[in-house]
Parts: structure tokens; C-alpha cells; sequence
């Protein structure tokens, strides 16, 4: 299997690594540029086995190069680069690919100052397509609970340029309120706020539920502030538990706490779902507790 050569496998190393100062020196060099603005065909799943394994691509040295310094968060040195490639008259697209986007995209911390340099390049950064169709904004809650703050900047700057908050996306069929339910679940109550701030639509969007099922009471509590209906039933099974209210989706999934604070907040504890079950009838096992707030007497 074809493996990147030893010049190029170089230059991806020092990308990698942030070694600004030897990237610089080898630019100066004739057989390095010649290699920087080759293409070689390699592995496009390296680590895997099988099928996966035979899967090539014909790589642009150069844009690799971009995603290996992405990847490292190094922001300084991406700059760098995309000033080298213009100066060599390399067109934007093939510097700023969904691949190296995506690179910017799991490094975490300095995504949005990563996505602003591509933007000096490439103004329609962030409303590129990543592959299978993604859009920039949904990776923004990728990596929350690593990188809190640096998410919540990110989804601030897309919030301010005016990107929609009820976007629907096309691999989930257009399905109402995607977005504010994966914040809803992945996220915490300060990046939800955000997205109610700019106009996020709760009625429809499950995320009462999914907070329900990961215990978000930080994010409930958002969600109520901003008007939701803890009452607000599903007539389907989902990822998150049974049919129903958050209510039933929290009792299923024995989230004591949350059963709790949905109740004092006006949940109602024998609301029956499509299958005509309360939140008492889904309790895991004998759960005591979450019984004796429901007001379960035996």
C-alpha cells in the first residue's frame, strides 16, 4: 500500500508538530516546493484493515499540509501556509477542502480562530458542506464538555453572522429543531441560551427529551425559561426512551434528579403517552425513589 514519501511524510510531521521555523526554511528550498505541490496517492483510512484498508486518494501535498497544522491547533503556522499557497497562485478550494475544515473542526480549542484564518481565504468557510453533508454548525457541539468556552465562541461568532439556529438538515430529513436538540443533549445551558437568544424554536424539537435523558437540569431549566412545555408529548420510541413527555423520558432512564425537578416545575407525573403508560409504569426495576416522587404508593 503507497505511504506518503519521505519528503512529504516530513513536512507533514513538522505541520503536525507546529515547527514553524523548519517549515519556513524547507519552503526556501526548490525540491521541497516541488514536493509541496505534488500530489501522491495514499491511504484514505490509514489505521483501518480490510476493505476500508484498499480505499486511495490522490492527495494536494499542500492541503495536507494545511489539515496536519489545523489538527494541531496551530493557527500561526495554517496563516502561514495559506499565505505560501497564494503567493504561489493556488486557488482557495484547493487549500480550503472539507478535509482540512473538518481538521479544524476536532481541534477543539482553536476552531473558531482556525476557521477565521481559512475565512481570509475562503469567505463561504463556514456555510461549506463536510462530507456526508454536514454543516459547519452542527460540529459545533463536538467536543463541549473538553472545550466549553471555545464551543460556546464558536457558536456565538455563527449565531452573530446570522446563520439559523432552526436550520434543517438535509440528513435528517429536514426534521424540525435538529440542532437545538443536539445542543440540548451534548451541551450545557449556557450554549442553549445562545441558541434561544437567536431565535431557536422549542415547540416540536424533542429537546426537552433529550436534555431529560442525560439529566441536563442546567439545560430544563433554560429551556423553561424560554417557554418550553415540560408536558410536550412524542408519539414515538426514540434514541432517548419511550414515547412521551420529558417526564416519561427521564423516569425510563432512572434520572432521580431530573424526575424531580420536572415535577416541581409542573410536569405531570400521570400523564399517560400513546401506549396509555405513566412515568410510573416505565421505572427501571423497583426504583424507590423515583416512585416515591412521582407519588407511587404501594
Amino acid at each position: 500500500m503507497a505511504t506518503y514519501s519521505a519528503p512529504a511524510a516530513l513536512l507533514l510531521a513538522f505541520c503536525k508538530s507546529g515547527e514553524q521555523e523548519e517549515i519556513l526554511a524547507l519552503l526556501q528550498d526548490n525540491a521541497t516546493l516541488s514536493t509541496v505541490f505534488s500530489r501522491e496517492t495514499v491511504p484514505r483510512f490509514p489505521d483501518t484493515s480490510g476493505t476500508f484498508a484498499r480505499i486511495t486518494r490522490e492527495y494536494f501535498i499542500l492541503e495536507r499540509m494545511l489539515a496536519a497544522a489545523a489538527g494541531g491547533g496551530h493557527v500561526d503556522l495554517v496563516s502561514v501556509l495559506l499565505n505560501f499557497g497564494q503567493q504561489h497562485g493556488v486557488a482557495a478550494p484547493y487549500m480550503i477542502t472539507t478535509d482540512v475544515v473538518s481538521a479544524a473542526l476536532h481541534q477543539l480549542r482553536d476552531t473558531l480562530d482556525l476557521l477565521l484564518a481559512f475565512q481570509r481565504v475562503q469567505p463561504e468557510v463556514f456555510s461549506m458542506r463536510l462530507p456526508m453533508g454536514r454543516h459547519v454548525l452542527e460540529s459545533v457541539f463536538l467536543g463541549v464538555k473538553l472545550e466549553p468556552q471555545a464551543r460556546l465562541r464558536l457558536l456565538r461568532h455563527m449565531m452573530d453572522m446570522g446563520f439559523d439556529p432552526n436550520l434543517r438538515l438535509s440528513h435528517h430529513s429536514g426534521q424540525h429543531g435538529v440542532l437545538l436538540y443536539k445542543a440540548s443533549r451534548l451541551t450545557y445551558g449556557e450554549m442553549v441560551e445562545c441558541m434561544l437568544q437567536h431565535g431557536a424554536i422549542i415547540a416540536k424539537s424533542k429537546a426537552q427529551r433529550g436534555a431529560a435523558r442525560f439529566g441536563r437540569v442546567d439545560v430544563l431549566e433554560v429551556l423553561l425559561r424560554y417557554g418550553a412545555d415540560l408536558n410536550e408529548c412524542s408519539e414515538v420510541k426514540d434514541f432517548d426512551g419511550p414515547a412521551g413527555a420529558a417526564l416519561h423520558v427521564a423516569a425510563a432512564n432512572g434520572r432521580a434528579e431530573t424526575v424531580r425537578w420536572l415535577v416541581e416545575n409542573g410536569a405531570d407525573p400521570m400523564m399517560k403517552n400513546c401506549d396509555g403508560l405513566t412515568p410510573g409504569d416505565l421505572l427501571p426495576g423497583e426504583d424507590n425513589e423515583i416512585a416515591l416522587i412521582l407519588g407511587i404508593t404501594t
